[in-house]
């Protein structure tokens, strides 16, 4: 009995997709933010989003600054002023589909029709954006 409580006890910890998803949003809103007024605490805004984040990808990003300053174009969504590319879909949660391993939250795009999804991981027990697998992102970071 005992063995069965521990076991479950990290899932009642684990914060839900849809909640990850948001604070992930509002890390970034903070990071764009950083990156117009305070760029000498980029790397801790940065650090602070890649929490929200699988780890691959989270690695890319930590690189961001360093890959600004080489190529021009590269990760401004990071480290720019300029309206940032949407690395993470807008919309409305409509439905959250939980796995074992993957998530995936669906949302009602609120700039122009359909839907998106925003999949998500379990690492260490925890959810995390998989970046790497989303449209979105592959598009921020390409070469311009």
């Amino acid at each position: 009995m005992l063995l069965c409580a521990a076991l479950l006890a990290p899932v009642a910890c684990r914060d839900p997709p849809e909640l990850v998803l948001q604070n992930a949003r509002e890390s970034l809103a903070d990071l764009n933010k950083t990156a117009c007024s305070a760029k000498e605490r980029l790397p801790e805004a940065i650090a602070d989003f890649s929490r929200f984040v699988e780890p691959k990808a989270a690695k890319i990003i930590a690189l961001a600054p360093e890959v600004e300053k080489r190529s021009a174009g590269q990760f401004t969504v990071f480290v720019t002023c300029k309206p940032p590319p949407t690395i993470i879909p807008d919309g409305d949660v409509i439905k959250v589909e939980t796995g074992e391993k993957r998530s995936v939250v669906r949302l009602k795009k609120k700039s122009g029709k359909g839907e998106a999804e925003v999949p998500l991981v379990l690492v260490d027990g925890h959810w995390k954006l998989d970046l790497l697998e989303m449209e979105s992102f592959a598009k921020s970071i390409q070469l311009h």
